[in-house]
């Protein structure tokens, strides 16, 4: 999988040649851990695939997460997030992806990670916003700094939050 990222003033850029579909996809993801942004991007795309393969993408978060394993209450969590067919929720933060055409992403994929200015004070923490398409504002994505390796991991989302319907389910569109 090939992965660029650009950063801006306020923002990092990241575009992604394609959305990782095994745990092959992600071998070369440590390299980019070390960039505190990562994380909640590569979250993102990995969230992609859990219409396809749910339980491959539980193991799959296991990469970004670091020492934090994904539990049954976070599998739960996800479960519920996803609940009604709403599996378009991560391809929302993707550009191109709008309810007027059901989230459907332009490729290359192209993530925006914002830094945010209210983030934590504590040493090794960091938050990020991420916007998505269904959404009026942005959301919040956390990420914890393990010292001993130099990677940041995602601890905390809230980026599966409901979001506007797309428009083939849309009953008023």
């Amino acid at each position: 999988m090939e992965i660029n990222f650009e950063k801006k003033n306020d923002e990092v850029v990241y575009t992604f040649d394609k959305i990782p579909t095994s745990m092959e996809d992600l071998a070369d993801v440590d390299q980019y851990l070390d960039e505190p942004s990562f994380a909640p991007a590569m979250f993102l795309m990995i969230m992609c695939n859990y219409e396809k393969d749910s339980e491959l993408c539980m193991e799959m978060l296991d990469v970004v997460n670091g020492p934090k394993e994904v539990s049954g209450l976070d599998k739960s969590f996800y479960k519920d997030r996803f609940m009604d067919g709403k599996y378009y929720k991560p391809f929302s933060y993707i550009d191109g992806a709008t309810p007027d055409n059901n989230y459907t992403p332009k490729t290359p994929y192209v993530i925006h990670v914002y830094n945010d200015p209210n983030g934590p004070v504590e040493e090794n923490y960091k938050s990020f916003l991420l916007q998505s398409s269904g959404s009026d504002s942005k959301r919040k994505a956390f990420v914890r700094l393990k010292p001993s390796v130099g990677l940041w991991y995602l601890t905390e989302e809230m980026l599966l939050s409901d979001i506007k319907t797309p428009v083939k389910d849309d009953a008023w569109a």
